[in-house]
């Protein structure tokens, strides 16, 4: 319920969803009325046991307030358990008793902030509130940044390496191509040479001791096989060219970064670059509708978002899946929209909630490290676009992307 651009916090305007833990009703009654009238979604639970059920059921929490003497489960308790699985939401404890060993024992377990049930309770309350919110989100703004900082990194690494990738390949490959051009028309002069002294007016015997030798050399079956290898060895080099260029476009080495961009163009080259992750047995097909040309974006970030969907679609299916990329233009909302739909294993609602969180991963240790799409949400909501995720554990994910555009034309 929170903006995930924010970084400072105002009671009065962000609303919040709060978990109040709490065994006394009076407290909870007054603690939600007291937060619901400032517009927050508030959860409660009578006990630590029913709290740390709250919490699991609720990964999108925005903040704790647990009162810390509870029957089953105490408030230090709770704090302890929630605190093995999440170090990073704030949470606030509540105590009728001063006891400075209490405090500093909650301190000391990951408690952001200590208010004493008094008579000015809720002024004392509403402080600390406000003060562990203003933290949390400045600190959830550091770490965006770093993230950015980090992934920034990482695709200038990419692009340099694909801008030497791309120099070294076609240097040689120009020779290659040249040459083996100049050797199919001195290879044709061959065969005809050859095929002269066949016809050629010299004594029988001479032409068949000739014919004999050609024969050990099996060059009938060269010449007739020659085309045919020529052209295939000109296809091979076209296909490296078509890689060199899609990946010198992915990574707009040849042009700036702002720029008019054909997605469906920029989608065929994203899964031209994953085609060595796409097997056999991945049925992958794009269906691609009439699109307006999207003006003034930056392609490294068109780009960098349709990889990471595509990517994770890949990933989602295994060995063995269907993939489906679909785009189309919503004249009434003028917006740009893309579709990847996989048949994977699909995400639970808990895994869905948690989607868009930093280093968030259901991936094995070494395959992902959980801030694609934390990126790829920040940029999308940056360029004023939506990223929607709809998923079924079981059955499958479909992520859409939309994005708003100048019209120039239509392709």
């Amino acid at each position: 319920m929170t903006n995930s651009c924010q970084t400072s916090f105002d009671s009065e305007e962000t609303l919040l969803k709060v978990l109040l833990v709490d065994d006394s009703s009076s407290v909870l009654n007054n603690l939600y009325e007291m937060l619901t009238n400032k517009g927050h979604e508030v959860l409660t639970a009578e006990d630590g046991v029913k709290g740390f059920q709250r919490y699991r059921e609720n990964p999108d929490l925005s903040v704790i307030i647990s009162d810390i003497d509870m029957p089953r489960m105490s408030g230090l308790e709770l704090l302890k358990q929630i605190r093995c699985e999440n170090r990073e939401i704030p949470i606030i404890m509540l105590t009728s008793i001063s006891a400075t060993d209490t405090i500093i024992k909650a301190i000391k377990e990951g408690a952001n902030h200590f208010v004493l049930k008094s008579s000015d309770f809720k002024t004392s309350l509403f402080q600390a509130l406000d003060e562990v919110m203003e933290k949390y989100f400045l600190k959830r703004s550091l770490r965006e940044k770093e993230l950015q900082l980090v992934e920034t990194d990482r695709l200038v690494g990419l692009y340099t390496l694909a801008a030497g990738v791309c120099h070294e390949i076609n240097n040689p490959l120009g020779f290659v191509k040249s040459s083996l051009n100049s050797m199919k028309k001195n290879m044709d002069k061959m065969t005809y040479a050859v095929n002269f002294w066949n016809n050629a007016n010299i004594p029988d015997q001479t032409k068949r001791e000739y014919k004999e030798y050609l024969k050990d050399l099996k060059l009938d079956f060269f010449f007739d096989t020659l085309d045919n290898r020529y052209n295939r060895m000109l296809r091979g080099i076209r296909r490296i060219e078509d890689i060199v260029n899609n990946l010198k476009s992915f990574s707009c080495i040849d042009i700036a970064a702002i720029d008019n961009i054909d997605i469906n163009q920029s989608i065929k080259d994203t899964i031209q670059l994953l085609s060595n992750n796409i097997n056999d047995k991945i049925r992958f097909t794009t269906t691609f509708g009439q699109i307006p040309v999207m003006q003034d974006f930056d392609r490294n970030k068109i780009n960098q978002c349709l990889f990471q969907l595509i990517k994770n679609a890949i990933d989602a299916v295994g060995d063995n899946g269907a993939i489906e990329v679909i785009t189309f233009y919503s004249e009434t909302d003028e917006l740009i929209s893309v579709k990847v739909i996989d048949n994977g294993a699909g995400m639970s609602d808990t895994v869905l909630r948690q989607a868009y969180n930093p280093f968030f991963t259901t991936k094995q240790v070494g395959d992902g490290i959980g801030i694609g799409l934390t990126i790829a949400k920040k940029i999308i909501d940056d360029m004023h676009g939506n990223l929607y995720i709809d998923s079924v554990e079981g059955k499958g994910t479909t992520i859409e992307m939309t994005l708003p555009f100048k019209i120039v034309n239509i392709r």
